[in-house]
């Protein structure tokens, strides 16, 4: 939850100053390679700073993908659209 919160406050900025489709590709590139590392871990402090960028990294990706979903889609059908979208 750590992690999260760090990646809501940090992420969210960097995503209206570089772009959401940019961090969108980066968070999620960086979700793949973290879990496969944090699989591997030899100890408990690895795998614990591997979840905490993996929370990071999923605030950014959840963060810049509801906002670029809210952005694409019409008005009228935003409240049924967003109603699937899961929240943490």
């Amino acid at each position: 939850m750590l992690g999260f919160l760090i990646g809501c406050i940090f992420l969210a900025d960097l995503s209206d100053r570089y772009g959401r489709s940019k961090l969108l590709l980066v968070s999620n590139i960086c979700m793949v390679v973290i879990g496969v590392i944090a699989s591997f871990s030899v100890n408990f402090w690895m795998l614990a700073i591997m979840r905490l960028l993996l929370g990071i990294f999923t605030a950014g990706a959840r963060n810049a993908g509801f906002v670029y979903v809210c952005e694409i889609i019409k008005e009228r059908s935003a409240a049924g659209m967003l109603h699937g979208v899961p929240t943490v």
